[in-house]
């Protein structure tokens, strides 16, 4: 896991921001226009104590094209895992504001309107926090954008931050970070 150092908050987010008021598209022209939704958030206590871990299973072999490997999830339904790599770019708390910045991209998928879900855990309680939103096309990944947690959504302590990606075809998570988060 990589701890992140809160701090540059306001400059990542200015950066984050600029980077989404230009994106450039696989065809090569420059998008101007503004992401197609908000980031919605949403806070969860957590359902066990100790949740079963999902068991994988193999792909099936001998298949002339590759495909996405598959995981078994809970309730016994298949997931897809794309051939692709959700990467955080940011998980910081802003200084000014107390509330939380997460952001992040795709790298293997190029295409809009998959669905970015950024899970906060606090590491103490195991209640969740999550923003979502819609994926934008970029010349060389699928871009997340960044979303704002509200300070009033956590309290003060250790927190793992994850990006999942979905689509038609699956998913895809980042590696989780660390967070601390305080008042």
């Amino acid at each position: 896991m990589r701890k992140w150092t809160i701090g540059a908050s306001i400059m990542a987010l200015a950066v984050a921001t600029a980077s989404l008021s230009a994106c450039t598209h696989s065809n090569g022209k420059v998008s101007t226009a503004e992401p197609t939704a908000l980031a919605s958030v949403t806070t969860s206590a957590p359902e066990s104590a100790n949740p079963s871990p999902a068991a994988p299973s193999s792909a099936p072999s001998g298949s002339a094209s590759p495909s996405p490997k598959a995981t078994t999830g809970t309730g016994g339904t298949k997931a897809q895992k794309l051939d692709a790599t959700a990467v955080m770019t940011i998980a910081a708390q802003d200084t000014s504001t107390g509330d939380i910045i997460v952001g992040g991209y795709v790298r293997g998928v190029i295409e809009a309107n998959g669905t970015c879900l950024f899970t906060v855990t606090n590491v103490g309680t195991g209640s969740t926090t999550t923003a979502t939103t819609t994926g934008i096309d970029n010349s060389d990944s699928t871009s997340c954008g960044s979303a704002t947690i509200p300070a009033a959504k956590l309290s003060t302590g250790s927190y793992t931050v994850f990006l999942k990606y979905s689509n038609s075809t699956g998913s895809a998570s980042s590696t989780p970070v660390d967070l601390q988060v305080s008042r």
